[in-house]
């Protein structure tokens, strides 16, 4: 009976989580409703199912309520914001920072929700409708999987949050964020801010983060599963004409596999391989290229620079300790 439980334990979140993304693309394929793929949901399914352990301090409802909402402003900013990408990108990036600073969560995922929509220009309310529902059902089986003893349950801890280095570290990550991003709108390469990564900047910037000990493989990693989503998007869809849920089968089962095979279940990174099926065709060449270049930036930035949120402000006053 232990062994059986633990052969599910390895198995049954990974199969699940590719069912679940392969349902997202039957239903986008079947309602001819592109705004129903999240690319970000690759990611939740790898912290939230097979992750043994949830990276993001979160709880459930919180979950729910901080990723809906930052669809929701997203899908907002892209409706009713001037149509200045420098300008509207910078709104939903600064939005999604001060979300995390008042929820008290690191759920870096909120990020990606929010600047999506921008990037591709979503004006439709299926869009946050979709990500609802979706991170309502997320929410559900990990509940149902840590109660069937199948994965470990962690306890949510609100996030010390200081304000002092809240300010002091913005105009950092302001600066890293803006750079990538100019050059997205002078080169019309916008996957050069792709959101994924801004998830990944994140999750590399607190000291103790695994992602800062073999960056080299990281980028690699985004590489690879970059390029097999541009495969899936441009091979097997545009040229032998797959449809969206069969191509997009492959290509889910081929990321799944290798992030699990590598050991290196970093969530952002499998969001980057679904990323492709929502871009112009004529611009997915670029892709691969695209998302390794502003990788290997963000995570030299998160090494070099003082970015990490949680950390101690950068400044104390005189006689003053720093907490």
């Amino acid at each position: 009976m232990v062994q059986i439980k633990k052969k599910l334990g390895a198995w049954l979140p990974f199969a699940s989580a590719a069912l679940f993304l392969l349902l997202m693309f039957a239903a986008a394929d079947s309602a001819e409703e592109p705004e129903i793929i999240f690319p970000e949901m690759a990611a939740l399914v790898i912290g939230a199912w097979i992750a043994k352990s949830q990276p993001w301090q979160v709880n459930r409802p919180r979950m729910v309520i901080l990723l809906s909402l930052s669809a929701l402003a997203g899908l907002l900013f892209s409706r009713y914001l001037p149509e200045v990408f420098l300008l509207q990108s910078s709104i939903a990036f600064l939005f999604a920072l001060g979300l995390l600073f008042f929820s008290k969560t690191t759920f870096f995922p909120l990020l990606s929700a929010c600047v999506l929509p921008v990037l591709l220009h979503t004006k439709s309310f299926i869009y946050p409708v979709s990500v609802f529902i979706m991170v309502t059902l997320t929410a559900v089986i990990q509940w149902g999987l840590e109660r069937a003893g199948l994965r470990m349950a962690k306890e949510y801890t609100p996030v010390p949050y200081h304000w002092s280095a809240f300010l002091q570290r913005l105009p950092f990550l302001l600066v890293v964020f803006l750079l990538p991003a100019i050059a997205a709108q002078y080169t019309k390469l916008p996957f050069l801010i792709a959101p994924p990564l801004l998830v990944l900047l994140l999750e590399a910037s607190s000291r103790d983060s695994r992602l800062r000990q073999t960056p080299f493989r990281v980028i690699l990693m985004v590489l690879a599963v970059s390029v097999l989503g541009t495969a899936g998007r441009l091979f097997l869809l545009d040229f032998l004409g797959w449809s969206l849920t069969l191509a997009g089968g492959v290509v889910i089962l081929a990321m799944l596999s290798l992030l699990y095979g590598s050991g290196l279940l970093i969530p952002p990174v499998g969001a980057l391989g679904l990323l492709p099926f929502l871009i112009p065709s004529q611009g997915a060449i670029f892709y691969p290229l695209c998302t390794t270049i502003t990788a290997a930036f963000f995570l030299t930035a998160a090494c070099k620079l003082p970015l990490a949120l949680t950390e101690p402000p950068l400044f104390c006053r005189k006689n003053k300790k720093c907490q």
